[in-house]
């Protein structure tokens, strides 16, 4: 009986480390290498190869009561403007001229690879990013 208490409270414990898996120290493999100009909410710039979000090429996130997937590469400008403590409200400018717009978790977390090393921010301190190659 003490040993399924144990296990129980070890697994309750770390039921809520659900970012230890997340390796900050590692880019994912990607198709493309989409190259971006992000400004932090405190208006520090860096520029970044090897994009992804949450080791993703795309942006994944709710329009109405659906869900929408945008690639990277079809996207110039994004602006991030925080809708509470957990969402964000992404303005998509897209490559064709339309603009989207879609709700996304801010705890989400974009990498790439700056002339210092691997950056990572969460979505949510996010201001603004530009897509200014592949």
């Amino acid at each position: 009986m003490r040993k399924i208490f144990l296990l129980f409270i070890f697994a309750f414990l770390f039921m809520g480390l659900g970012g230890v898996g997340d390796d900050e120290t590692k880019l994912p493999r990607l198709k493309e290498n989409i190259k971006v100009e992000l400004t932090d909410t405190d208006g520090y710039k860096v520029f970044l190869d090897n994009v992804s979000v949450a080791d993703l090429s795309y942006l994944s996130g709710r329009v109405g009561k659906g869900k929408q997937i945008v690639e990277l590469n079809q996207i110039r400008k994004i602006e991030f403007k925080s809708l509470s403590e957990k969402e964000i409200r992404a303005d998509l400018y897209m490559k064709n001229g339309e603009k989207i717009n879609l709700i996304l978790q801010g705890q989400q977390k974009i990498k790439g690879k700056s002339p210092y090393g691997i950056f990572s921010i969460k979505l949510a301190d996010v201001r603004e990013i530009v897509i200014i190659g592949q």
